[in-house]
């Protein structure tokens, strides 16, 4: 479903004219609520359509790798609003996988990891442990001990998708909820008879979004709740 779909979902669900273009002040304001509610809900859970696999390679020496805008990364780039992904058992999905051997690298907090650097604790070997931290342009993966040679990395973020802008952009997460939850914002807004209607709309929305979890969810994941 389109950018412009979604506004006009919520327009017809307030007795409004639909709309062609995003000119009108109204189809703004109404532009707004859908994006407020995409990011809803993209919080509500890791949508595999956001899921992307990153690769990349090390450098021996080098233990931060910015995945971000103008990084080393391949087949993505992460953002600000970006996370790794965990299974169900809570474990981060950044692996190597230099050679056909996959072994996965275990995440410490940033301060345990600057704190092994600092004392130096391990000469240059094969990374096995590894932290994050997020700047405005995307995450960098911090690896220890640094790396002894070259070897191949991958991982899996959630990169939520940018601010829906053009009309014609298709949204990536499940769009049923998010004009419903977009919906019930601005009948909130409104007020009036509208307004009254909101929370039963937004019970509505909620129930959309749980299907939708439901439908994409693992039996296992139904149960598991992230960080």
């Amino acid at each position: 479903m389109t950018y412009l779909e979604l506004i006009n979902k919520v327009l017809r669900g307030l007795r409004e004219r639909t709309v062609s273009d995003l000119a009108a002040d109204y189809t703004l304001l109404v532009g707004q609520f859908v994006n407020e509610a995409k990011d809803e809900v993209e919080r509500a859970w890791k949508w595999k359509a956001l899921r992307t696999n990153i690769t990349f390679n090390t450098v021996s020496g080098t233990q931060d790798y910015n995945l971000g805008t103008g990084g080393v990364g391949s087949g993505g780039t992460t953002t600000q609003k970006s996370s790794l992904v965990y299974n169900d058992r809570k474990e981060p999905q950044l692996f190597i996988t230099t050679n056909n051997y996959e072994s996965r690298l275990v995440e410490v907090p940033r301060e345990r990891h600057v704190e092994r650097i600092a004392y130096d604790l391990d000469s240059n070997s094969t990374p096995a442990l590894f932290s994050t931290k997020r700047s405005s342009t995307g995450i960098t993966v911090s690896i220890y001990p640094k790396p002894d040679g070259v070897y191949a990395l991958q991982g899996t973020f959630y990169i939520p998708q940018d601010e829906l802008s053009v009309y014609s952009t298709t949204i990536s997460c499940p769009p049923e909820p998010v004009w419903k939850l977009a919906l019930a914002y601005a009948a909130s807004e409104r007020g009036g008879g509208m307004g009254e209607q909101a929370p039963v709309l937004m019970g509505k929305a909620n129930q959309a979004l749980w299907a939708a979890i439901t439908e994409e969810a693992e039996d296992s994941e139904l149960t598991f709740y992230e960080e």
